[in-house]
């Protein structure tokens, strides 16, 4: 059990996620994001529809068309698409090089009011790429969102 932790954290610290080594600005992750990539256990309907994250300089958050799979782990997604609006912070890391974005969600939209997880900055310069790791970070279930502005 020691060992494989070890070995984790090993990998884990040693670069096998791409995060940035300095800490990445405001201007430098203001933009929009387009979803790239999703798991097949997002089951989305309509995977023609753009799902996007913008990130704006005074620090508010809209979401278009985020997957449900984000609610609903182990297959029972919908499929349906939701979308909120919030604010965004950057995270600091607990183990250096892992910086990240965390997002709260106002009021009631179709995605659920509250504080999200860590949306993983992955690049070691701008443009960097967001990602949401769906349920265990073990099981690679995860969301790419690139930015293309």
């Amino acid at each position: 059990m020691v060992v494989r932790f070890c070995i984790i954290l090993i990998l884990f610290v040693s670069g096998c996620n791409p995060s940035p080594e300095i800490k990445p600005t405001i201007d430098n992750l203001v933009g929009t994001y387009t979803l790239m990539s999703a798991p097949e256990i997002c089951r989305l309907k309509t995977p023609a529809v753009s799902s996007k994250i913008t990130l704006k300089k005074d620090l508010s958050i809209t979401i278009e068309n985020m997957p449900d799979c984000i609610h609903h782990l182990g297959g029972k997604t919908t499929g349906e698409l939701l979308s909120g609006v919030g604010t965004w912070a950057i995270v600091t890391p607990e183990i250096e090089s892992s910086y990240g974005i965390m997002f709260d969600i106002a009021g009631e939209t179709t995605l659920k009011a509250g504080l999200y997880n860590k949306l993983a900055i992955e690049g070691k310069e701008k443009p960097f790429k967001l990602i949401y790791i769906i349920g265990d970070p073990d099981s690679m279930n995860q969301l790419l969102f690139e930015r293309l502005n």
